[in-house]
């Protein structure tokens, strides 16, 4: 997907500063990401580009929400490629606001205790947008488990049953702190507080959808 594509897809309702963060945050990814690919062999771009498009088409308008999954794999994918670059560079590209958060979201080293060493670090960020951002991620993630290949110590049905797992274990407390946040965060009035409960069951209610296609469950205090 191109930016005329995006960009026609999200211009209706959005505020000019807002399409300013989104475009440099696309520019920085597709420079990023450039040749890339996942290794259910689709070009890296389109993950990103579907979780953005998904989060927009559930509800999501925050452009800060949107310019960070658009851009949070690009510390660690320039670190694979030994192309390394510090938050500080690419928050003269994006914002420090968007960098920040994409560090949150970046896996720092290998991992003996993913749940310990990455997932718990990066919830006690307690910043909705970032958590949100992750959410969305996910969920496409979980729409492409079916395309993972084996690893070499890892079988495909494995690697998709443990992937499953970690979803439900890591996020369904995210979700609830998503849920319990709404109701202790200020909003500018109780339509806006309103609109992010609905926003935040949407997310929800996509854990619920794509878990459902493998016969699980994602159980949350609704």
């Amino acid at each position: 997907m191109d930016w005329k594509i995006l960009h026609a897809h999200i211009q209706e309702g959005s505020t000019p500063q807002g399409l300013h963060l989104i475009r440099r945050s696309f520019v920085a990814m597709d420079n990023a990401h450039d040749g890339e690919f996942r290794d259910d062999g689709r070009p890296y771009r389109v993950h990103l580009t579907d979780s953005f498009t998904r989060a927009y088409d559930m509800g999501e308008r925050d452009p800060e929400v949107l310019a960070t999954i658009l851009t949070h794999d690009i510390l660690e994918s320039l670190k694979k490629l030994s192309k390394p670059m510090t938050v500080i560079e690419l928050g003269s590209q994006i914002g420090m606001s968007t960098a920040c958060r994409v560090s949150w979201m970046t896996k720092k080293k290998p991992m003996a205790d993913p749940h310990t060493e990455y997932w718990l670090p990066m919830r006690g960020c307690k910043d909705h947008k970032t958590l949100k951002a992750k959410c969305y991620e996910r969920q496409d993630n979980i729409s492409t488990f079916k395309d993972m290949k084996a690893k070499p110590n890892e079988s495909k049905e494995t690697r998709i049953r443990r992937k499953l797992d970690e979803t439900i274990r890591e996020f369904v407390p995210i979700v609830n702190w998503l849920l319990a946040d709404i109701e202790i965060r200020a909003f500018k009035n109780e339509k806006a507080r309103n609109d992010e409960r609905v926003l935040v069951n949407n997310i929800r209610r996509g854990f619920e959808y794509e878990l459902g296609k493998y016969g699980r469950k994602f159980e949350t205090t609704k």
